[in-house]
């Protein structure tokens, strides 16, 4: 079933991004489980980009103190 104006498989013209749950009980229990799983999965990659990011940049606190002390030296 395709619908609305981007052509998305299984979604409800009046709700956008809500997908419509098979009859079927067992296909509806796995679409939610690929669900969790890919929300899970993104969810791991967000995490892994931060801390990368704090361990590459600091962290907000440490940013701000980096600028003051510059600020302070600079006599700005």
């Amino acid at each position: 079933m395709v619908c609305g104006i981007l052509g998305f498989v299984g979604l409800k013209n009046n709700i956008p991004n809500t997908p419509n749950l098979p009859n079927n009980p067992e296909e509806a229990a796995n679409m939610l489980l690929t669900f969790c799983q890919m929300e899970t999965y993104l969810l791991q990659k967000q995490i892994d980009s931060l801390k990368k990011k704090f361990i590459n940049e600091g962290g907000f606190r440490e940013n701000l103190f980096k600028q003051r002390v510059q600020r302070k030296i600079t006599g700005q």
